[in-house]
């Protein structure tokens, strides 16, 4: 989701999505603009969030911070635990984008 600060609204008109579906979501995050709109959401149906910041596994975070440098936007919204299997195929995600950058 990259909506340019309204994210927060695309996940209100999404809830009954989210909270039936359970999709993961990937979503950028502004410094300053939304992150106490998307904790309450997220937190109200019971997910945790990840800064892609790195190759992953990626530490869950207690809250949710823009980065004021934009180096680091992309939030990964988890509805569960990622599994070993999952931080896998998240490094062969990060690895094919780093390629596709070249």
């Amino acid at each position: 989701v990259d909506t340019e600060s309204t994210e927060p609204d695309v996940l209100r008109g999404a809830a009954s999505l989210l909270a039936e579906n359970r999709p993961w979501i990937i979503c950028e995050v502004l410094a300053g603009r939304t992150e106490s709109d998307l904790t309450a959401i997220l937190g109200t149906l019971g997910y945790s969030w990840y800064r892609i910041d790195g190759p992953g596994p990626l530490q869950q975070r207690t809250v949710i911070e823009g980065d004021p440098t934009y180096a680091h936007m992309n939030w990964l919204f988890a509805p569960e635990s990622p599994s070993p299997a999952f931080w896998q195929a998240f490094g062969a995600w990060r690895s094919s984008l780093a390629a596709i950058a070249k």
